[in-house]
């Protein structure tokens, strides 16, 4: 409302909106996409508008057509979409202060870590509601070509000191390294079938993204199902958006709610010392 009125030359100041188009569930598709209005023009532009592309970057998008058409579909195409055979579909992006839910409910926090390099290294913090069966996405680091002395950096600069950091269990010489760099760091236990049941676990509750996990929504959204050379799916995951799950899924395969003491059970420990350990 600020900005209306007539500039000089009879012009009409105007609100530019440039993004990356993807997720159909996005606010923007439905403000200005899904509304006929003299007063809104939109225009999609993708890399065939590009002049400056090298053949090489040209080779890349011919690639993804022919290996991953639904990837095409939307960073080559910039059509809407959301991904066919998503894992997770019970989930919502929402403001909320991760201190006050562990205040006021029964809930416990639990960090997970998966190890990357040219792929991304992935951590992430969440609130399990056992009480709710929800699941309270609010921070994540994500990074690719860092050395664990990095991801040590950033863990302590998020604010842990002790708590427990559930890491891939096939990386155990990063974690003595993250362990000897200040890092409460432990292998998440991995049996058979690990990944699926993992997967089914998650499935149980609903998952609360905080708007500032970016990178964990737009994971979500395309951690899907893959398909076997006649295109049925499998009960395998993509790898190519798994790296901020597996963490999750590491962050939950062991812990247990931590043990709560009662009121009423006070009077029984007084003159006593005890030490309780998770």
């Amino acid at each position: 409302m600020s900005i209306r009125g007539t500039m000089p030359d009879g012009l009409k100041p105007q609100l530019t909106l440039s993004f990356n188009p993807w997720s159909e569930k996005s606010w923007l598709k439905s403000r200005f996409f899904d509304v006929e209005s003299p007063q809104i023009f939109t225009l999609t532009t993708t890399y065939k508008c590009n002049e400056w592309l090298t053949d090489e970057d040209l080779f890349t998008f011919e690639e993804m057509e022919r290996n991953n058409p639904r990837r095409y579909q939307i960073e080559g195409l910039g059509l809407w979409g959301i991904s066919e055979g998503l894992i997770y579909s019970n989930f919502e992006v929402q403001e909320f202060d991760y201190r006050e839910i562990l205040i006021n409910r029964d809930c416990f926090a639990t960090y997970g870590l998966d190890f990357g390099f040219t792929d991304p290294t992935a951590f992430i913090g969440v609130v399990i509601s056992e009480e709710t069966k929800e699941l309270f996405i609010f921070c994540e680091w994500y990074q690719s070509n860092v050395t664990n002395n990095e991801i040590a950096k950033a863990i302590k600069r998020i604010g842990l000191k002790r708590e427990k950091i559930y890491c891939d269990s096939a990386e155990p010489k990063s974690i003595e390294e993250l362990k000897k760099l200040g890092i409460n760091a432990v292998a998440c236990s991995k049996g058979v079938d690990s990944v699926r049941y993992g997967i089914q676990k998650i499935q149980n509750y609903k998952i609360i993204i905080h708007p500032e996990c970016e990178n964990y929504y737009h994971e979500i959204t395309n951690y899907i199902w893959k398909k076997d050379r006649n295109g049925k799916t499998t009960n395998e995951p993509e790898h190519e958006f798994s790296h901020l799950q597996d963490a999750l899924r590491y962050a939950l395969a062991d812990v247990k709610p931590p043990m709560q003491i009662h009121a009423n059970n006070l009077k029984l420990l007084r003159g006593q010392r005890f030490i309780i350990q998770h």
